[in-house]
């Protein structure tokens, strides 16, 4: 039972702890990909907005000069197909929105006058802000060294993080899996011990016992008069010093009458 009782145990305590690690391993590694890949897939963003909107800013700048609206609508038109893009205008200098990527220019004239708009009106070369759940780009429009005005564009962040939650779903079910496998591993293994245990404490229980039984037949014999009895019983501990001090081994002679035990 001692061993037993050990044996299990330990597995317990040693299967604990690979359990703890792993989940542990895979919260860190979650954490890890997650913002790894969240800064990945942001620069790669960045990158196409800012390319997006550099090359919008440099073909507007004739439409604008001319107040050529047609052309101005085709062109903020072909920028809005692209994907997660939420919004593109075009401002004056003041900040007012000349054109706004729909026909019927609704925002015509509107105040850019939120924090963001106002950073974005201001700057003097590409502004790249995030704000809420859009990635926001600005360039201003020159002519020569005229400024015309600006064109900004709005680019959903929302893909992003679908895919940032898509991959730590993905991530979380590998390590449930793993968790699932550790777990039918440690028990294969504590039922393996635990048999060798069994099997161990068996032959252990069998070398301490068989001494005790051969000694408690033996005495059981002499008891019933059979005092040419001869124990057998072959140790280094405690009980075979007992029996070789008792001269057990060399046979048992009738005690004589009148000499006492």
């Amino acid at each position: 039972m001692f061993i037993l009782s050990l044996v299990t145990s330990v597995v317990i305590v040693f299967a604990g702890v690979i359990l703890l690690r792993h989940r542990a391993v895979m919260r860190e590694v979650v954490h890890v990909s997650s913002t790894t890949m969240a800064e990945n897939l942001l620069e790669q963003l960045k990158k196409r907005a800012e390319l997006s909107v550099s090359v919008l800013s440099g073909n507007l700048i004739n439409p604008l000069y001319q107040y050529d609206m047609a052309t101005i609508y085709n062109l903020l038109e072909t920028i809005k197909e692209e994907k997660d893009v939420l919004y593109v205008y075009v401002y004056d200098t003041a900040g007012h929105i000349i054109h706004d990527g729909t026909k019927q220019i609704q925002s015509l004239d509107k105040v850019l006058d939120d924090e963001v708009s106002k950073r974005a009106v201001a700057a003097k070369e590409l502004l790249i802000q995030t704000a809420e759940d859009s990635l926001d780009v600005a360039m201003p429009i020159r002519l020569h060294h005229e400024l015309l005005g600006g064109v900004r564009a709005g680019f959903s962040l929302k893909g992003i993080r679908s895919d940032i939650e898509e991959m730590r779903n993905q991530l979380g079910d590998i390590g449930r899996t793993g968790i699932q496998q550790s777990i039918h591993a440690v028990v294969v293994v504590n039922v393996g011990l635990l048999a060798a245990a069994m099997i161990l404490a068996f032959f252990v229980a069998r070398g301490l016992t068989r001494p005790i039984v051969k000694l408690v037949k033996g005495t059981e014999a002499i008891a019933r008069g059979e005092f040419d009895q001869k124990i057998d019983v072959r140790t280094k501990d405690e009980l075979g010093t007992l029996l070789d001090s008792q001269k057990f081994s060399g046979g048992c002679q009738p005690l004589k009458a009148g000499i006492p035990l």
